[in-house]
């Protein structure tokens, strides 16, 4: 694909301000007035990047810092709510960078992730431990903006030559936020492997002039830092030589390590927020459980104090807000089978019910985003029951509540997802949702099998544009969650180890045929589409059960176990994911690079040459092997796209295409079965 030319514009329109008095009333319409995003005529407004991206309100809740999409990609604005004015702030340029977030470092400055791309060159880590390629990544860097726009500054100076003649590492990796440091508006806390090239340092960093004072050597064995508001290095996070998790207390800048094995199972403990008592922290683990859970642990001992909140049947997930004075536990929302919300704070639950119902369309998932310090302006994201995605801000002191800005504008037609509960060739129940774009009675319909990425990851009945795209178009969606899927224990995603195109794939396959059986796809006219792990999922269908599949859709697939493996071996613990995968020649007979010979459906394959993820390569690879074998095959390559559609012209190009490709291969035939 040719790189388009990206060319930006700007206008304003003033927010208009919060309604006030109970009962509550919606200003419509009060988004900022940046042009909406081009293109996407024939794939539909689902195609388009969401409006807003991210909206994060200041310690004080007069403003906020939303990520607007403008043309291509997303920019910088800041609402402000008490003159009732936005304004536009930074722009990204595609072809340079994109924005990754942006949060407040005080009431005025603001501090943004971006990401662009660079070279590195071959050498070794610190230590000599590990000899890493040449090649293309992924590079994050830091802006401090005033929230009028002024003073930009770019953070992390350059790497300097140290006393004796060595020269520091310029990290890769530079927006890792250790503490905002709520009591010093001109510090953050950073952690940065500066002086190792896999270990980081934690670094006082002053947003203002860009001075870096490092506060922490570091270790050999951490890879995260974690201190209190006061800037107090508290915990630290690792592995040891057996790959094994490990965490430390930090006293006197001395590590000393806690027992976290009663935390531990197959995912190391995560630590989530420090509790409200001095030597108290929230951690995510399973606790001797075969779910995770969140646990009070005491930072001295590493002990488990007390389980905050438990589920027999679902991982809890990060998903707690705490108050950011007294870190008291305000809210815990996780997926179950939907949105599942445990409120410890009974002030704020009974306000947030009764906006909730004041939401127009009444959305069935209503998630809170972001809080200011006093709890007193809430950030809200709603969807759902048929609604698009809006954001919104509730004042709860005035019982006002403003529309932020719909994700999709123009008023499109939500298709709400299912839970549907498929039993296995094996007898194992398999937690999936799907949809349907008419009425059941109207079926059986053209159905695509959308597999989910990761593989470790796991699908809910949250809004996904992949599916309303689909939906929208006329086609049935069904997406399993195949065993190996996060959110439903350790014995179900351990269940999925060693399975990459076997019990896995098996498990799609017998989620298609709940479809069927309940006369709600046709078995005629079925495709499979996916992307990341969902790709590779698609392209072993395509010569493994090529009868139950038209047509099969990789975007950013992964097609070589093998070069996978090797991959990974270039990262310090690569052995933890290699370890999930089978070995040998297991490994290489479950690759579709292998099974070129037996491919034996129309393939569209869509790789971005700027994927850090899943490399080109893959893509590259078995496109070549398929011209060579003569297979019928489609194949985009989109310049500097990266593993997730971040801009909008990739994301129409590939939906267009892979609706004409659907087109092509999913209509009736005149010998299909009425």
């Amino acid at each position: 694909m040719q790189r388009q030319q990206q060319t930006f514009s700007s206008g304003r329109a003033p927010l208009r301000q919060p309604l006030g008095r109970w009962r509550l009333m919606i200003a419509l319409g009060c988004s900022i007035g940046l042009a909406a995003p081009d293109g996407a005529a024939q794939a539909g407004a689902f195609a388009r990047l969401p409006a807003i991206e991210s909206v994060r309100i200041s310690p004080d809740g007069s403003k906020a810092v939303i990520l607007r999409a403008l043309q291509d990609s997303y920019h910088v604005t800041v609402a402000d709510f008490a003159n009732g004015t936005s304004r536009l702030v930074m722009a990204s340029k595609p072809d340079e960078f994109l924005f990754n977030w942006c949060r407040w470092a005080n009431d005025e400055r603001l501090v943004c992730s971006i990401r662009s791309y660079g070279e590195i060159r071959a050498g070794q880590y610190g230590n000599g431990f590990r000899r890493y390629r040449d090649g293309r990544v992924t590079m994050t860097r830091l802006l401090a903006v005033n929230q009028d726009g002024s003073d930009v500054l770019q953070l992390v100076p350059d790497a300097v030559t140290r006393p004796g003649g060595d020269l520091e590492w310029n990290a890769p990796d530079q927006d890792t936020i250790v503490s905002w440091l709520p009591g010093d508006p001109r510090h953050v806390l950073i952690q940065l492997a500066r002086e190792d090239r896999l270990y980081p340092s934690v670094y006082r960093l002053d947003i203002y002039d860009n001075g870096l004072q490092r506060v922490q050597r570091y270790s050999s064995r951490v890879l995260s830092w974690y201190a209190d508001d006061q800037g107090e290095l508290k915990l630290a996070t690792g592995y040891d030589e057996r790959s094994e998790p490990v965490a430390f207390r930090l006293g006197n800048g001395s590590l000393e390590e806690l027992d976290i094995s009663p935390l531990a199972g197959v995912r190391p403990p995560q630590p989530l927020a420090f509790a409200g008592d001095a030597a108290g922290i929230y951690v995510l683990g399973n606790g001797g459980r075969d779910t995770r859970g969140i646990y009070r642990v005491d930072l001295g001992s590493g002990r488990i104090l007390e389980p905050l909140y438990l589920d027999d049947s679902h991982d809890v997930g990060g998903g707690l807000l705490v108050s950011k004075r007294t870190h008291a536990p305000l809210l815990l929302q996780y997926p179950q089978i939907s949105l599942h919300q445990v409120w410890f704070d009974p002030t704020l639950e009974r306000d947030f019910a009764a906006l909730r119902d004041a939401l127009p369309g009444k959305p069935a998932r209503v998630w809170l985003r972001d809080v200011d310090d006093a709890a007193n302006s809430l950030i809200l994201y709603a969807e759902g029951s048929g609604t698009v995605p809006a954001w919104y801000l509730f004042d709860r002191t005035k019982r006002a509540l403003v529309l932020l800005g719909s994700n999709y504008p123009g008023g499109q037609a939500v298709t709400e997802l299912q839970p549907a509960r498929v039993t296995a060739r094996d007898g194992t129940p398999i937690p999936a949702y799907y949809a349907l774009p008419g009425p059941a009675a109207q079926g059986p319909y053209p159905v695509v099998l959308l597999p989910h990425g990761g593989p470790y990851l796991r699908d809910d009945d949250s809004f996904d544009y992949w599916a309303q795209v689909l939906l929208s178009n006329g086609y049935a969606v069904m997406k399993p969650n195949y065993r190996g899927s996060s959110g439903y224990g350790d014995r179900y995603l351990s269940d999925g180890f060693d399975q990459w195109g076997l019990k896995m794939q098996d498990d799609l396959i017998d989620a298609l045929d709940w479809m069927i059986g309940r006369g709600l796809a046709d078995p005629q006219r079925a495709c499979i589409v996916g992307g990341s792990y969902g790709g590779y999922a698609a392209l072993v269908a395509a010569y493994k059960t090529p009868q139950r599949f038209r047509c099969a859709v990789s975007f950013a697939g992964v097609t070589d176990l093998d070069g996978l493996v090797d991959r990974l071996r270039n990262f310090r613990f690569g052995e933890l994911s290699i370890a999930r995968i089978q070995q040998g020649e297991a490994r290489r007979a479950n690759s579709p690079l292998a099974n070129v010979d037996r491919m034996g459906v129309p393939l569209l394959i869509v790789h971005g040459d700027a994927d850090r993820s899943v490399m080109v390569e893959q893509s590259r690879t078995l496109v070549q092997a398929l011209e060579k074998a003569g297979k019928p095959h489609l194949y985009i390559e989109q310049a500097d796209g990266d593993h997730f559609l971040s801009v909008q012209s990739h994301r129409v190009e590939f939906f267009e295409a892979l609706l004409a490709f659907l087109q092509q291969h999913l209509a009736r035939h005149d010998d299909d079965a009425p």
